[in-house]
This record gives structure tokens, sequence and C-alpha cells, in this order.
């Protein structure tokens, strides 16, 4: 191998959180080594989510801005078929937070707006079932984060289909229904900061005060609408779509 060319050797499974920083602290350090020229071999990569790539797009950047570049070798069919399904688990999260953001809205304006509100359960069911098909080796915050949205989706589910939202189950119905909302924009935010480098540059660990004070900011936001959804969407709500 020539000089200012490193071999790294990554196995097992990439998430957002500790393995990304990782890798990317990695790099930084070859890159201050004037080790720029560098060969990541994934063969012993099991998964890459979505936040990994992410973190391969800011290491291929700051490499190719040091003067070198970043090869991938031996990237094999586990990896090539987790693609599918995390363009899947996207796209459905990405549903689930616009169809979220119409129920909430309906709530505000005193509206039932079933289709809305159906496929805004749907989606985010999906959203936090499918993130269980990705293969792990051990719990990850987001496992624990999917199992409190599916227990808050299925309260919400029985109040509004079971129970018909009657009395007391209507409060019942916007209060869990809008946290497994806020639980979609908290992984938002916290992919935002993972993807976007501007962001990630402040937060690069996610254990940095400008992602907390963003995510408090998020929680006090949800907290307020969530009150005020729960006064206005009352028993007179005009049923519509």
């Amino acid at each position: 191998m020539g000089p200012g060319m490193t071999a790294l050797e990554i196995k097992g499974s990439i998430h957002c959180g500790p393995e990304c920083a990782r890798l990317e602290k990695q790099v930084d350090e070859l890159i201050l080594a004037r080790e720029t020229r560098v060969i990541l071999d994934m063969a012993g990569v099991t998964h890459m989510d979505s936040a990994a790539i992410g973190a391969l797009v800011r290491c291929l950047t700051k490499l190719k801005k040091a003067g070198g570049g970043l090869q991938i070798l031996l990237i094999g069919g586990d990896r090539m078929a987790a693609t599918p399904l995390t363009l899947i688990h996207v796209l459905i999260s990405v549903i689930g937070l616009l169809t979220g953001a119409v129920m909430l809205l309906g709530f505000l304006n005193n509206k039932r707006l079933d289709g809305w509100n159906a496929a805004f359960l749907a989606t985010t069911v999906l959203t936090s079932v499918t993130g269980y098909f990705f293969p792990f080796h051990k719990l990850l915050p987001s496992h624990i984060l999917g199992a409190i949205s599916l227990v808050a989706l299925a309260i919400a589910i029985f109040a509004r289909y079971a129970k018909q939202m009657a009395r007391g189950w209507r409060r019942t119905y916007v209060i869990f229904a809008m946290l497994a909302f806020y639980l979609n924009a908290f992984v938002l935010v916290a992919q935002l900061f993972m993807k976007v480098p501007a962001l990630h540059a402040l937060a690069p660990t996610q254990s940095e005060p400008p992602f907390a004070i963003t995510q408090v900011i998020l929680l006090i936001f949800f907290l307020a609408v969530s009150i005020l959804a729960a006064v206005r969407f009352r028993e007179s709500a005009t049923i519509s779509a």
C-alpha cells in the first residue's frame, strides 16, 4: 500500500450513534496524520442504516477536501438487500410525519379527519415495526423508542376505534396519538443532526448542547400543542376525510 493510503476494516452492524461517530473520528485522525486515501473493507458489515450512509458521505467529503479519497470494497449481498428496506422505512416515516401534521391541524380545528388519522396510525405503526426488521446484535435506543411508540399507538387505536372516542377516551386518543407523533419528530431531529453537515458539526455525538436544546424546544412545543389539541378537540368535532 502506497504512502498516504490506509485500509480500515469495518465489521458488524453500523447504526446511528456511537458506531457512526467512531468511524468519523477515525477518518478525522487519519486526515490529521495526512493519511487521506482511505479504503473501507466492509465485507464484515451485516447492516447499515441511513445514518451510517450519511456518515460515509461526510467522511468522503472530508477526505476530498483534504486532497484524498475514499474507496469501499467488498460490499456483499446483505448490505444491498437491506437498502430497499431502508428506503421503505424512511418513506413510511416521512408519510407518518406529514399525516401527523394534518392530524394535529384537525385537532386544533376540532375536525375528526378520519382518513388522515387512519393514515397516520397505519404509517406510524409500520415505521416502528419495520425498524425491528433490520439486523441487530444489541438493544438500541431506536428499539426502545419504537416499543414506546407501539404502546402509545395501541392505546390510541383502542381509544379511537374500540371506544369510539366517547367521553374521556377522546382526550386519551389525542394524548397518545400526539405522543407517537412526538417520538417520530424526535427521531427526525436526531437524523437531521446525523446527516446534515452543518448540524452534525454542532453536535457530532448528539451529546452537545445544540442537540439537547433543540430536543428540549421540540418537547416544549409538543407539550403545548398537545394540551391545546386535547382542549379543542371536543365531542362536537366536524366529521371529514
